[in-house]
């Protein structure tokens, strides 16, 4: 399942994203990052401290055990995602009169 994790940085915005990178930091030396798992990679938004990328894993506890680490420091929302053509597929018997 692809998930895209969208990120806003809480205040204070430099005190936190040195703690964020001493999590990330900590986690690849555990062994737990999501880095094997991102299929587009963070992003940031210009005008704010905000930020998104996209990871794809069938296990949702690695999504979990990175929310548990970063809750303190980042705003984040968690959606799953579905290639528009699997979800038409998905979606096709029910929206039938709508997609054709």
């Amino acid at each position: 399942m692809k998930y895209l994790i969208v990120m806003e940085l809480e205040k204070p915005y430099e005190e936190n994203m040195r703690k964020a990178f001493e999590v990330e930091k900590e986690r690849r030396r555990k062994g737990i990052s999501l880095d094997d798992a991102i299929v587009f990679p963070e992003h940031a938004f210009l005008s704010d401290w905000k930020w998104f990328m996209i990871v794809e894993t069938d296990d949702p506890m690695r999504i979990a055990k990175w929310e548990a680490d970063n809750m303190t420091l980042i705003k984040y929302e968690v959606i799953p995602i579905i290639e528009s053509g699997k979800w038409y597929e998905a979606m096709k018997d029910r929206w039938s009169h709508v997609m054709t």
